[in-house]
Order: structure tokens, then sequence, then C-alpha cells
């Protein structure tokens, strides 16, 4: 079975080609909607956690808990799939129109290409880094990666180089809001000044 890294640099390979095929002026747009996307999980993630832990959302089949995360394999793998389904939603929604795009003319082929290339490959991370961290985080509870990982993806998960890890700030304490608002403001001005 392949590593998740593994899997995880080829889908993040894909969306660096999209991002040449697109442009970057198009793939600006895309990583605006999702840094916004990270930045809800990153409030929305602890606030339905701590519904679930305060027995507020039983009704719907998710059983409460002490620790930092679901012990319930059905609550786990609930919690994966809703996250996950907005975070693809969002990465459709993105994808699909133009509403975003940045305005210009992009530079010509190599450094138009080049651009492409890093702004899909940082989309590409956003998107899939973010589904690999809700697998992660949640237990990997859907059986679709091979435990335990292998000692690279151990250790990119251990030292935190994942989106909502490290951009993030709330999803574990809840206190710190992280670089997503900063960089998500940026983006905006470069969108707005342009």
């Amino acid at each position: 079975m392949t590593a998740v890294e593994v899997v995880f640099l080829i889908f993040v390979s894909v969306f660096a080609i999209a991002g040449v095929v697109r442009g970057f002026l198009r793939e600006l747009g895309v990583t605006i909607v999702m840094v916004a996307t990270l930045f809800a999980l990153d409030r929305l993630i602890p606030l339905v956690e701590q519904f679930i832990r305060q027995g507020q959302l039983q009704s719907l089949g998710l059983q409460p808990y002490t620790g930092p995360v679901p012990v319930d394999a059905v609550t786990r793998t609930t919690l994966t799939v809703i996250f996950g389904v907005l975070t693809l939603t969002a990465t459709f929604i993105a994808y699909q129109g133009e509403t975003l795009a940045f305005e210009g003319t992009p530079p010509r082929f190599p450094l138009g290409g080049l651009l492409g290339l890093l702004v899909g490959a940082v989309n590409g991370y956003l998107i899939v880094g973010t589904l690999w961290w809700l697998l992660d985080h949640y237990g990997y509870p859907l059986d679709i990666v091979h435990l335990p990982l292998s000692p690279l993806g151990q250790e990119i998960v251990r030292n935190g180089l994942l989106p909502l890890e490290l951009l993030g700030g709330g999803t574990q304490s809840g206190d710190s809001l992280g670089l997503l608002p900063v960089i998500l403001i940026v983006l905006i001005i470069l969108r707005v000044v342009r």
C-alpha cells in the first residue's frame, strides 16, 4: 500500500500542474477561498467538538467524550466526513468560477508558468493537507490509510506541517487565531489593490 505522504505529493503535483494550465492569477483566487475555508474550519472544529463533549449533539448519534478527540468510531467518522466534505465543497466552488480571479496580464511563459506551478502547489497543499490533517486528527477512521504511518509521514504530522496545524491556531487550543486571518487579509488587499 502507498504511504500517505506519497499520495499527498501526487495530489499536490496534480494541483501544481493545474496551476500552470490555469495561470497564477486564477489560482490566487482559489487560494483566497481555501484560506477562508481553513480559517472557518479552524474556528468551527473546536466549537463542534465542544458541543459534542457537552452532549448537545447526542441526538445526532455523536457520543460525548472527555479527551481531545472522540473515541467513538461513529463520531470520528462522522466528523471526518462532514469537515472533509466542507473542504471539498469549497474546493469545487473555488475552481468552478472566476469570481475571485485576480485581474491583470500574467507574465509570459517561464515566469508565468513557474508562478502558476507554485500557487497551484500551495493550493494543493492547503486542500490535500487539510484532508490529511482531518484524517490524522480523528484517528484515520475511514480505513483508507494503512497504519502505522511511515517515518516520514509521522515526522510531518508530529512537526505540525499540515495546514491547520501550521497556519491555524484554534483547532487544538482555541486561544490563538494563527496566521490564517493575516494571510487572508493580505490576499484580499492584493486582490483589491490590483
